[in-house]
């Protein structure tokens, strides 16, 4: 069956017609500066990675997206699911609330990830949002742990728990530690070390604070939601050729040096 799936996204040619997962990072700041962190590290090393991330604005302009949004029409239904997540954490963003209402106006599902530190501050306006599929709350060491078994915001909004400590814990997603460059604690699923091509661009993109769109999570510029119609931002040439490396894992798929599967076990 793998196989069959290899030959159909290889006979599309770097196009797609499925529908897709956007993550929009609205915010690139953060409360935390956890040591595996790619964006907030203490120790982070200077990559062109690192480098990228800092040229691109601290927020999202929220009328920019909703324009966006209202711009592309029809085509908002190949959109399956909205991620509103950051490079730090979202809900530091001011307009936060005012992300989320859009969204779910124009009845995308959608999701938030958080370090959850903000969420009984936002949980009752959550709520009463109709397509919030999910709340995802990251947790990255013991304390986090026992401060979401014990919440009860999850009975306010529909919470999941996301465990990247490294360590099994009952009851919760098991999820990786993103890789830092320099540092040595972080921890990957088996297939990510093994996996042989990649078909995520497919299905999944990112738009970030100055409008950038890459597959994925790489930092490997498609196009700009902000300048460039929504066909080419999903089929367009620069989107297609990525896709085609990606099957074939080349050395030059993409430059995403923090891409779980371009890591070493």
């Amino acid at each position: 069956m793998e196989q069959v799936k290899k030959f159909i996204y290889r006979l599309l040619n770097g196009f797609s017609p499925f529908r897709f997962y956007l993550a929009v990072n609205i915010f690139n700041g953060c409360n935390r500066t956890c040591s595996f962190c790619p964006y907030h590290s203490p120790t982070l090393a200077k990559t062109p990675h690192t480098n990228w991330v800092n040229r691109q604005p601290k927020h999202l302009i929220y009328s920019h997206f909703s324009t966006f949004l209202g711009d592309i029409g029809i085509m908002r239904y190949f959109i399956k699911h909205i991620a509103l997540t950051g490079k730090g954490e979202p809900m530091m963003h001011p307009q936060f609330i005012k992300f989320c209402k859009l969204i779910n106006s124009y009845r995308i599902p959608f999701s938030v990830t958080t370090n959850g530190d903000f969420l009984y501050k936002f949980s009752d306006k959550l709520s009463k949002l109709e397509y919030l599929t999910e709340v995802r709350v990251s947790i990255y060491d013991s304390e986090d742990i026992q401060k979401w078994i014990n919440a009860e915001v999850d009975a306010k909004c529909p919470l999941s728990l996301f465990n990247q400590t490294g360590e099994h814990v009952d009851g919760i997603t098991d999820g990786y530690t993103v890789y830092c460059e320099g540092n040595t604690e972080h921890t990957l699923p088996k297939d990510f070390n093994q996996a042989t091509s990649c078909k995520a661009p497919f299905t999944f993109m990112t738009m970030n604070t100055d409008g950038s769109i890459v597959p994925c999570y790489s930092y490997h510029e498609t196009g700009n939601a902000f300048k460039h119609p929504f066909w080419y931002l999903w089929n367009g040439k620069p989107m297609r050729e990525f896709r085609k490396k990606a099957l074939t894992r080349t050395e030059t798929r993409c430059d995403c040096a923090n891409c779980g599967v371009n890591l070493k076990p």
